[in-house]
């Protein structure tokens, strides 16, 4: 179960990621898939869109989930740490 989660960790950290703007990408789907309807090029918005609800989830749930991970994997806690600190305490991108 462990590696399960951190499997699913590292897919949010490196293949979903943080788009230009800071926000996590959307990809194929969002708090509200609807959304991607609207899109004039879906396969764009599946590798640039972001979303800004699920950027406050990710923000909200993994120093948690950091937290969690302390107990039994204190380098894997470090890697939540660092993903989250360096992805959004410097600011938006771009400096806007």
């Amino acid at each position: 179960m462990r590696e399960q989660v951190w499997g699913l960790l590292r897919r949010f950290m490196e293949q979903i990621g943080i788009g230009a703007h800071g926000l996590v990408r959307s990809g194929t789907g969002d708090w509200n898939d609807f959304i991607q309807f609207h899109a004039r090029d879906l396969r764009a918005y599946a590798r640039r869109g972001e979303s800004s609800y699920n950027t406050a989830m990710a923000l909200y749930v993994l120093p948690r989930t950091a937290a969690l991970l302390d107990l039994w994997d204190s380098s894997r806690a470090a890697v939540i740490r660092k993903f989250t600190q360096a992805s959004w305490t410097s600011g938006p991108v771009g400096g806007c």
